[in-house]
Order: structure tokens, then sequence, then C-alpha cells
């Protein structure tokens, strides 16, 4: 895992407090790489958790399911919450594109992607697996670990 300090702007990139336009998980470029970002839980807020958060870094065929299946989560209802605190960074060859919290208790997606889904779709439901599939034990978080509303 891995812990870096507030990223620069690159690319198309623009954070949450620049973006005029919200977007769709369909809106996303075709990417080279991903970061899972390990949110402290909470309210995210301007950006600041994303920029901040610390990261697992995948690429390849892992990413390329990553993006698929976050472009694919159908939309739903947002809550008030967020758990588990997880967030992705997308990245083409220029660079870092987007970046975004997602939170399956919420239903919804925060920064650069505005977006509200259906956390218990099986889309949604493997996009978490595939995800808490690559951070360490102690961070991962499964249907199972935490009670929906």
């Amino acid at each position: 895992m891995r812990n870096r300090g507030p990223i620069r702007s690159q690319g198309n990139h623009e954070s949450a407090q620049e973006a005029s336009i919200p977007l769709s998980p369909k809106n996303l470029l075709e990417i080279g790489m991903i970061d899972i970002l390990i949110l402290g839980g909470g309210a995210i807020g301007a950006g600041r958790d994303l920029d901040n958060a610390t990261y697992k870094r995948v690429e390849g065929q892992v990413a390329q399911e990553i993006a698929t299946l976050f472009r694919q989560l159908p939309s739903g209802e947002p809550a008030r919450c967020h758990i588990p605190p997880y967030g992705l960074r997308f990245y083409t060859e220029e660079g870092l594109q987007k970046q975004c919290s997602i939170c399956w208790m919420c239903n919804n997606i925060c920064g650069d992607f505005q977006y509200s889904f259906d956390a218990n779709h099986a889309v949604s439901q493997s996009l978490l697996a595939l995800i808490s599939s690559h951070v360490e034990p102690h961070q991962r978080y499964t249907p199972s670990s935490f009670e929906r509303r």
C-alpha cells in the first residue's frame, strides 16, 4: 500500500471542486491502470480524502475488469453514509484522468463522478468483491462485513 500526498491535476483530470458537470460511470474513458483508494470512512468532502488516500495500484486485466464493472453500475437511490471506504483513481497513458469514492451503503459515487447506483445488483457486488480482493486483508470489506440499512 502506498500513501501519497496531494495529487496534482494531470491530463484531463479535474478535481471535484473544478468539475462543472457530474459524470456518470458510463463516461469513464479507456484506462491503463487504477488505484484502489482506502478511505477513512465517513462523509467524503471536497476531494481531500481522495487526494491523500492510501492506495493499491492495479494494472492489466484486473484494472480493465474494475473499469468494465464500474461503467456497468446500475442506477439507484443514495443513502447518507460511506461504507466501505473505497475509492478509485483512473489513469490513461497521459496520467490521472478521474477519481472518485464509492459507497455501497450509500449507493453513491462522489468525486469526479456523481452517480447513484444499486449497490445490491450483481455487477455492484462483483465490483466490491474484486476491489476487496486487491487490498490488504485488514482493509477488506465484503458484502457480509457491513449491514445495509
